[in-house]
């Protein structure tokens, strides 16, 4: 067995630290892997109740690029039960056919095609994902949390042989600090009918809201020319979090569905060459109407613009 210590950085700066235990085991040895519960076949939450919890909801994932795309696509059916699981405060159980041919298999360790255990971890991340966009606590993307200490266990192989891969998902607490959503959660993956992986202390969260000066360097540059909804569109998406947008113009007249200014100095609409910054509480679907405009004419956003 090998105990050592890793951490991952970007420009000399650590992002991601952590401990890990590795080891050579032989085929007699592997033969005897008996999961996270001793040998026994213990049954997801969902399944162990009478009869579905009130409020499931069924949710096919396929498609869904919220959650995953491409090769880190993970799930496909779902039960949501809000308010369910060990803690009273939500639930998702997840399933997925093991395929021969899934990419990972020929991809891992020399000689050893198994379903990789960071696979199962990402299958639960996306899954408090889901949990948090199909109750409504939130239409963004949730992402891990800077000094939260993730905590996972394998006790058995995810193989080309196996039928289905399944994981759930008990959601522990949800909060709001400061503006951002915080998910907590613990969860388990199965092959078949065996729990193999287990994983504590989830925690997810919304980004913290952007500055004016992050969202100015984001906006650097020659303003989107008339008609380039999409281009703005692209430029607020990629902030994936409230922001401040700022027009360097005023419209000629106040839009009477956008708020006027508070005491903070902004300008009272009708002076043309008056700058307007609004915030934007989140990003909905290009072109929906909405109360008022962004770059006026070009696109309008779903949530009410407060003018700053």
């Amino acid at each position: 067995m090998h105990r050592y210590d890793f951490e991952l950085s970007a420009g000399r700066e650590a992002f991601y630290a952590g401990k890990a235990v590795h080891g050579y085991f032989t085929r007699e040895v592997l033969d005897l892997q008996q999961g996270m519960d001793g040998g026994r076949l213990v049954a997801p939450w969902f399944e162990r109740q009478p009869a579905p919890p009130a409020g499931t909801l069924r949710i096919d994932a396929r498609g869904d690029t919220r959650l995953g795309h491409g090769r880190m696509a993970f799930l496909e059916d779902l039960a949501v039960v809000p308010g369910g699981g060990d803690h009273g405060a939500g639930y998702v159980l997840c399933s997925k056919p093991v395929r021969a041919d899934d990419w990972y298999f020929d991809h891992h360790f020399y000689k050893d095609p198994v379903m990789p255990g960071s696979t199962g971890v990402q299958m639960l991340l996306q899954a408090v994902q889901a949990f948090a966009l199909h109750t409504g606590l939130t239409d963004g993307r949730l992402h891990p949390v800077v000094g939260e200490e993730l905590h996972w266990t394998y006790r058995a192989q995810m193989l080309r042989e196996h039928r289905r891969a399944r994981g759930e998902v008990h959601i522990r607490k949800v909060r709001r600090k400061r503006g951002r959503l915080f998910v907590h959660a613990e969860g388990s993956v199965w092959r078949d009918d065996l729990r193999i992986y287990h994983v504590e202390n989830i925690v997810l969260a919304t980004r913290p809201p952007a500055t004016r000066a992050e969202t100015a360097e984001l906006m650097r540059g020659p303003e989107p020319v008339p008609g380039d909804a999409e281009g703005v569109y692209a430029v607020l998406s990629a902030l994936e979090r409230p922001c401040y947008v700022v027009r360097a113009g005023g419209a000629r007249r106040h839009d009477p569905r956008l708020p006027r200014p508070g005491r903070r100095g902004a300008p009272r609409g009708g002076r043309r060459d008056a700058p307007r910054t609004a915030r934007i509480p989140r990003l909905p679907p290009l072109g929906t109407d909405c109360a008022g405009p962004i770059w006026p004419g070009r696109w309008r956003a779903a949530s009410p613009v407060r003018a700053w």
